[in-house]
């Protein structure tokens, strides 16, 4: 077996469903050896509409569009004609789905919603969050301080996948192709995060396999990375946003020396 030194970079995602797929081949494409590895897993719930005129609609993820207005004619009826997207990501599902007047923040968060004109003096308004189960209250909570009378639907739940073992020791194992081992090891182990809840459900994995001091995070967000910091995590990079453009594009310029 000849030994081959070259500037291999390990990437694992952990995004799940299409997305994280579609990630992971970019990756691959890009020149990086890539693992497919969703830490959560998406369950849709039941819809329990509530019958209200509501003034503004606010999708907190691509899913929420998903797990809604696709799956019932009855929630794009009685939703008002201008609608709010967390991100150009839950816009672009929107506008698939015949929604053309869509705002969007300059930043893909809470606090990045809670910024827009719209959302200032709603005193009196009956909003409505289509969401996940669980998650931040931070906007539920501000809206109701500003006066909004704010109904949540949860359309989908996240559950804890069971990841294979065979991703960590293909994550930290020697990369071989063609007979000729190329390294010893990666020189460098990215873990992507999309989330907090997916940080969560990751964190006792790589205290167990103890590679948390060999790797990098790439997260989606400035609070993603803090409580990456609070579990002690040193190497950590915030993308623009969670698109996989975003991540894509953090990956590049963090890795742009070694390859």
């Amino acid at each position: 077996m000849t030994l081959k030194i070259t500037a291999q970079v390990a990437v694992m995602v952990t995004r799940s469903g299409k997305s994280g797929e579609q990630l992971t081949a970019e990756l691959k494409n890009a020149g990086f050896v890539s693992y497919f590895a969703p830490t959560l897993k998406i369950i849709k719930e039941s819809l329990l509409i509530p019958a209200q005129d509501f003034q503004q609609a606010i999708f907190v993820s691509r899913n929420a569009v998903k797990y809604s207005v696709e799956r019932s004619q009855l929630i794009k009826d009685m939703l008002p004609k201008q609608l709010i997207a967390v991100g150009r990501g839950t816009a672009a599902r929107l506008e698939k789905n015949g929604f053309n007047d869509v705002l969007i923040p300059d930043s893909s968060n809470a606090e990045g919603l809670l910024k827009l004109s719209s959302l200032q003096s709603i005193r009196g308004q009956q909003i409505l969050l289509i969401k996940g189960r669980g998650g931040r209250e931070l906007l539920e909570k501000t809206l109701s301080e500003r006066g909004a009378i704010c109904y949540s639907l949860d359309v989908y739940s996240r559950v804890v996948e069971t990841i294979d073992e065979t991703h960590w020791q293909g994550f930290m194992a020697p990369v071989i192709k063609n007979s000729e081992l190329l390294i010893d090891q990666p020189l460098l182990n990215i873990i992507t995060l999309a989330s907090v809840e997916a940080l969560e459900a990751l964190k006792p994995k790589l205290l167990d396999a103890k590679v948390s001091e060999r790797i990098t995070l790439v997260v989606a967000s400035d609070r993603i990375a803090k409580k990456a910091a609070d579990y002690r995590f040193g190497d950590i990079v915030v993308a623009d946003s969670a698109t996989n453009e975003a991540t894509l594009k953090a990956i590049m310029t963090l890795t742009k020396s070694l390859i």
